[in-house]
């Protein structure tokens, strides 16, 4: 399950926020936490490392776009939930994955899911190639690996785990 952290100061709108997610996609994604503030998301979002996040802009003390000076590294996507249009030029320059506008429509929150699920599925195959190359370069420079098929794919074996026997 992907892991949804809600930040918005306005307790209808994270109930319907909540409600439209559990409804229309309940095996895909989790609301593990629904936060008031910035403060009380940052605090989520370390604790709970989710990959999605749904931002709202206008709330009192810090607005949504302040949550990213409190990252130096932003691992989850953010999808800034708001009842303005002028902030959308804002939104994208922080790289924003959607930015839907309230009161939200059960069908624009779904071509954003469909945005996240794409965004979501390229990263995680970068992952896994630069985990194997990462994998493939634990060893010291001096050892090789060799690729061996089998009926699976293949294996990569070490050469300095091959033996060979010469019979003279």
């Amino acid at each position: 399950m992907i892991k949804v952290v809600i930040i918005d100061d306005e307790v209808n709108a994270q109930g319907v926020l909540q409600n439209t997610i559990n409804r229309y996609f309940p095996n895909k994604f989790s609301v593990v936490a629904i936060c008031g503030s910035v403060s009380q998301g940052v605090e989520a979002i370390n604790r709970l490392e989710p990959e999605l996040v749904f931002l709202d802009i206008q709330m009192p003390g810090e607005n949504g776009f302040e949550l990213f000076k409190y990252f130096k590294v932003v691992k989850f996507e953010v999808i800034f939930t708001t009842a303005y249009e002028q902030f959308a030029l804002k939104a994208i320059k922080c790289s924003a994955l959607d930015y839907l506008l309230k009161p939200i429509n059960h069908l624009d929150l779904a071509n954003s899911i469909k945005l996240f699920e794409t965004r979501y599925q390229q990263n995680s195959g970068q992952k896994k190639l630069a985990l194997l190359l990462e994998n493939l370069n634990l060893d010291n420079q001096n050892s090789y690996k060799i690729a061996f098929p089998t009926l699976e794919g293949f294996d990569l074996i070490h050469s300095n785990q091959i033996l060979t026997f010469a019979t003279f």
